[in-house]
Formats: structure tokens, sequence, C-alpha cells
């Protein structure tokens, strides 16, 4: 199925991803779709429930797909929001290998930080959690 605008794939199964969903759409309004994965992602066949679980997925409507820190980069870039980070990914050497870690790194560790954000603790990404859970 091509989309007819860009498409944020997410696990809305997570109250810290879902938290910051809600911000990146309150910036970027109309320019991107948010889908959770978990309903919307049979419609996009090139991401797989795997890379899903690990990180956003960015579904742009020729089918390109973008992952973690670069799909929320290019996302806010296509609401008009923080689009030197983009910028600093393309042209910065070591910038997008630094922004992918942290965004993994926070992706793994969300049950730290999903308390003070005020949003609901993403137990699948709590250690010993089945890798058949969202993370």
């Amino acid at each position: 199925m091509a989309a007819a605008k860009p498409t944020l794939l997410y696990d809305a199964d997570c109250g810290f991803c879902a938290k910051w969903v809600e911000h990146w759409h309150r910036k970027t309004g109309e320019a991107v779709e948010y889908a959770p994965y978990q309903t919307h992602g049979h419609h996009f066949p090139q991401v797989s429930p795997a890379a899903a679980r690990k990180a956003v997925q960015l579904v742009m409507p020729d089918g390109k797909v973008y992952s973690a820190a670069e799909a929320v980069f290019r996302t806010l870039a296509l609401g008009g929001v923080k689009r030197y980070l983009l910028w600093l990914c393309r042209y910065f050497p070591l910038f997008a290998p630094i922004s992918e870690w942290v965004y993994h790194f926070v992706a793994t560790h969300r049950h730290w930080f999903g308390k003070p954000s005020g949003a609901l603790v993403c137990t699948s990404s709590l250690p010993g959690a089945s890798e058949s859970q969202p993370v």
C-alpha cells in the first residue's frame, strides 16, 4: 500500500513511545501520518515486525524506509521543525552515529526514562523481557 504522505510507525504498547509520538505530532501537524505498527504495520510489508519493535520506522510515499534517530529527524524536518538535526545527520560525520547510539540506548532503557516524562513505563524494555514482546 502506497501512503499518500510519510507514515511514522511506532509501538503503541509503549507509553514512553506514545508520549513522544504525541509530542512530535503536535510539532509536525498533518505533514506526517502517525500509526501504531500493531494495527497498521501490515500496510507496510517493507517493515518487519522486528524492526518496528526495535525503533520507529518512517515510511515515505515511494516506499523508502528510515529508522530510529534518522526517522525522527526526517519526521521533524518534514513538519518544518528542527531541520538542522537532519542537516547535521547528513553533513557532520559524527552526528549520525552518535545520534543512533543515543536513540538505541534510550530505546533499550525506556523503563528508566518513562517516569520523568509522565509516560507509562514500557515494561517490554525491562531486562529479561521476552523477545516476542514489543520494545
